[in-house]
């Protein structure tokens, strides 16, 4: 679990996503795991989260530290393995029991909770757990309970995650955007690791506003379309930064992994074929800028992202449909 103090500036963008924050507790979470142990009459049950490569615990109910890190083995092998739960009858037979005290879980049965934002991968966001002390089967009543707790955590993580999105493109909105960045921000002047910030915008943009706000509305949303199912990373987040503009916040990627991911998401736009009324289809142009570690305390995401818009225009009125890098140190 995290337990650094300020989660103002200590919450990962993976974490933020789903409506989340790593401390304090969720106390709603923590009061659907009460419900889900008392309608399957056990004494523990977890909500675990994962990128892939990190976990944390959303909320708990009634597990001791040394039965947490039992959840959390059990937790994991059972993701890895993407083949469902171990076998519930008995925890303590499994590969992976827990790292100390793990003989205390006997019990062990989970169901997956998937993510609110579909293409996100992996698309798993973690498991939902019940967990006990002696020895049970999988009873209808508990497998009813588990079946209900999915349902109840889904749509709440979906209606933040709808909360925290323009609902045109289904980017993150500023005002989410700019929080999280200002927190990552920080969080990489601490790891002394480099930010990218990229700008995307559609290629003739003013013709497309003249065919109707339908069509604007629909590049906008292939556009969106294309970089979010371009980008790999979960703390990787797009944002619909005005009417016509994109941004993109990469941590941790350098100006390889800069621009290849603005090539996959001009590649991505072009193979939709989106159509033009006056003939061809939809393109667009990204700028990026890596700015490295030892650059982060001389400016902030806004300030890059409004130097970086000048550089689109040069893209566009060469002909549009292409990337542009910006070397450190300027534009």
């Amino acid at each position: 679990m995290h337990t650094e103090t300020q989660p103002e500036e200590t919450t990962p963008p993976w974490i933020e996503a789903l409506g989340l924050q790593a401390e304090p507790a969720d106390p709603v979470l923590g009061a659907l795991l009460r419900l889900l142990a008392q309608a399957a009459d056990a004494p523990m049950a977890a909500l675990w989260i994962t990128d892939g490569r990190q976990q944390h615990f959303a909320a708990t109910h009634g597990l001791k530290a040394d039965e947490l890190a039992a959840c959390a083995d059990l937790a994991w092998h059972c993701f890895r393995a993407r083949s469902g739960p171990p076998p519930a009858a008995d925890a303590t037979i499994h590969p992976q029991p827990g790292r100390s005290g793990s003989g205390a879980v006997r019990y062990f049965d989970a169901r997956p909770i998937h993510r609110p934002d579909p293409g996100t991968e992996p698309s798993c966001a973690g498991l939902v757990c019940v967990l006990d002390r002696g020895v049970r089967t999988g009873e209808p009543r508990l497998q009813i309970a588990l079946g209900d707790a999915v349902i109840a955590i889904e749509s709440l993580l979906r209606l933040r995650a709808d909360g925290q999105h323009e609902p045109v493109s289904g980017a993150l909105a500023r005002s989410t955007f700019t929080d999280m960045a200002d927190r990552e921000w920080r969080r990489a002047m601490r790891g002394l690791y480099p930010i990218t910030i990229m700008v995307l915008a559609l290629d003739a943009c003013d013709e497309l506003a003249l065919e109707g706000q339908d069509a604007l509305d629909r590049a906008i949303r292939a556009m969106a379309l294309a970089a979010q199912y371009s980008i790999q990373r979960p703390g990787d987040v797009v944002c619909r930064y005005d009417t016509r503009h994109l941004v993109l916040m990469l941590p941790g990627t350098d100006s390889q992994g800069a621009a290849a991911a603005a090539e996959r998401i001009r590649a991505g736009l072009a193979a939709l074929q989106i159509p033009r009324a006056g003939g061809g289809t939809v393109t667009l142009s990204a700028v990026a800028q890596v700015v490295p570690a030892e650059a982060l305390s001389r400016g902030n995401m806004g300030l890059t992202v409004e130097a970086l818009m000048p550089a689109l225009r040069p893209a566009q009125q060469s002909g549009g449909n292409r990337c542009v890098l910006i070397e450190a140190g300027r534009p």
